[in-house]
């Protein structure tokens, strides 16, 4: 197992930055999807990457909580950067691809696709309890 760069945990501006290039070159994410992402100014990406100006907070803490969803799409495909790239970029037939929807308008994006591969893993938490007989609750889970 290879180890990971520091960037990876780490969460001070300058690791910020590095998970943005890290993204840029390992994952095919160019700047036009980090603007319309943290729905912001491609002046204002620009002249962050380069160190000249602050990220505003909401952007800040979106594309905190982006690398979050990345480090989680990492562990669920093995860190295969291939498959990573697939599950961002390429769309299920009739469906829009991870990347679109994380484009899109639903500023919901980040969240709800971070809780639908969690649920692969662990299942789905916000999902009803099954029913079971005599109305008890199989340990762990709340019935309703």
């Amino acid at each position: 197992m290879h180890p990971v760069p520091d960037f990876f945990q780490d969460t001070d501006e300058p690791a910020l930055l590095a998970q943005v290039a890290w993204m840029d070159e390992e994952l095919q994410l160019p700047t036009e999807f980090f603007v319309r992402l943290l729905r912001i100014d491609s002046g204002d990406w620009e002249r962050w990457r380069k160190g000249e100006a602050p990220l505003a907070e909401p952007a800040r803490h979106s594309l905190r909580s982006f690398w979050r969803l990345v480090l989680r799409l990492l562990s669920f495909q093995n860190f295969d950067l291939d498959r990573v790239r697939t599950l961002l970029h390429v769309a299920p037939a009739g469906q829009e691809s991870i990347r679109r929807r994380l484009e899109g308008p639903s500023r919901d994006a980040i969240e709800e696709i971070t809780r639908w591969v969690t649920s692969f893993r662990f299942g789905d938490r916000y999902a009803p309890a099954p029913p079971t007989e005599a109305g008890l609750c199989p340990p762990r889970l709340q019935c309703l």
